[in-house]
């Protein structure tokens, strides 16, 4: 993909993150108008925004205690924020 190409889509993405997800439509439809391929590449990145990116922003403590609340298990190749999870340190108490 060539830079310029990019810089579009990196633009777009984070018009429609600010824009919020009641307002995101329209400001994918106003700026993609009859670009398809536009609109389907920031449709794909917007939709890798998930809950557990939220969890980056708190506390350890925090974010620990709201994985175990929605007992959430988190598998290698998923994300944490801009972490990537690998896999498993260790099990039992100690680990």
């Amino acid at each position: 993909m060539d830079p310029g190409r990019w810089r579009q889509i990196e633009q777009l993405y984070h018009s429609a993150l600010e824009a919020g997800p009641t307002q995101r439509d329209r400001v994918l439809t106003e700026a993609c108008r009859e670009d398809t391929d536009l609109r389907r590449e920031v449709e794909s990145l917007l939709a890798q925004v998930t809950s557990t990116e939220a969890l980056a922003d708190l506390s350890a403590w925090a974010a620990a205690s709201e994985l175990a609340a929605a007992h959430t298990i988190l598998k290698p190749g998923d994300a944490l924020g801009p972490y990537e999870i690998l896999g498993l340190v260790g099990t039992g108490g100690m680990a």
